[in-house]
């Protein structure tokens, strides 16, 4: 334990300021997995001490079997897991599985390496960054009740809504637990498109590689 809580201090320690889009972790548990406790409380020492990471997690109901079902488990989220496991060449889904902007995968559970993958997706953008990728010019503008967004010409992605619960509206150990999903539209050479969602609790904007690539953008929708 003292070792793990070292590695977390570590990457919390080695964060610097917020960039202008949070790393996005996806959380994939269930309430019948016996490992996933030890990363919600690893993922969630990285929520509350970092804001530029932005965590969902997302129940899946392929473990329901074992006991009773997880009542946050979502057909959406098993779909979404799913189509991760085949891009990163999985054997299959498993929990407690967390990925980083879409781009890389480990165990939530094991602080060491969810540190290393923060760090890989922190430096990533910094490059990214640096080098003026089309995907920094990704823009979001908060408009009454949503956003807009707008992505550079040539960049294909489709634009996501998840709606989550925030901190306080529920009550289980669950870091912004998803409780929607939708596709507001696919833009295959780029382009704008707006959104007004009604939200019951929060919503975040996922702007995407098609295919469950890369996480380009996430946008939190006051």
């Amino acid at each position: 334990m003292r070792f793990s809580a070292f590695l977390i201090l570590a990457v919390l320690l080695a964060a610097r300021c917020a960039s202008a889009q949070p790393i996005l972790v996806e959380l994939f548990s269930s309430q019948n997995c016996t490992a996933c406790p030890s990363a919600h409380e690893t993922l969630g020492q990285v929520h509350t001490q970092r804001d530029d990471v932005l965590v969902l997690t997302w129940s899946v109901d392929y473990w329901d079997y074992l006991g009773e079902p997880d009542p946050m488990a979502m057909d959406m989220s098993t779909e979404r897991q799913a189509a991760y496991a085949d891009r990163f060449g999985l054997k299959g889904p498993y929990t407690p599985q967390s990925v980083y902007n879409g781009a890389g995968q480990c165990p939530g559970n094991r602080p060491s390496q969810v540190a290393r993958h923060l760090a890989a997706a922190q430096a990533a953008a910094e490059t990214q960054r640096q080098e003026g990728a089309a995907i920094g010019r990704i823009a979001f503008e908060d408009t009454p009740g949503g956003v807009s967004i707008s992505v550079p010409a040539g960049l294909a992605s489709d634009v996501h809504l998840v709606e989550f619960q925030r901190d306080g509206d529920n009550g289980t150990a669950l870091v912004h637990p998803v409780t929607g999903f939708q596709t507001l539209t696919q833009l295959p050479f780029g382009g704008a498109v707006s959104a007004t969602p009604a939200c019951a609790s929060g919503c975040v904007v996922l702007v995407q590689a098609p295919g469950h690539g890369a996480v380009y953008a996430a946008h939190r929708v006051n």
